[in-house]
């Protein structure tokens, strides 16, 4: 898969199709922008993140990837 096609996938089912493509960048789990040269280093689980706007990467974001068992202290 290409990373047009994701990020072209990615604004229709987060109904941000008035988004402008050119301004969407997409990071990997550790923040590092992905360009197209890189995209194909992606491997089918990867976690990446979007953003719409072109902001850059938000680290509070990885916190999504964690479930909490039990609280410690």
């Amino acid at each position: 898969m290409k990373l047009d096609k994701v990020i072209n996938t990615c604004l229709r089912k987060f109904s941000k199709s008035d988004s402008d493509c050119s301004k969407v960048k997409m990071y990997n789990k550790n923040g590092v922008l992905l360009f197209k040269e890189d995209f194909n280093l992606v491997m089918p689980n990867d976690i990446l993140y979007i953003a719409f706007k072109g902001e850059d990467f938000n680290y509070c974001a990885i916190l999504d990837d964690y479930e909490i068992g039990r609280v410690l202290g």
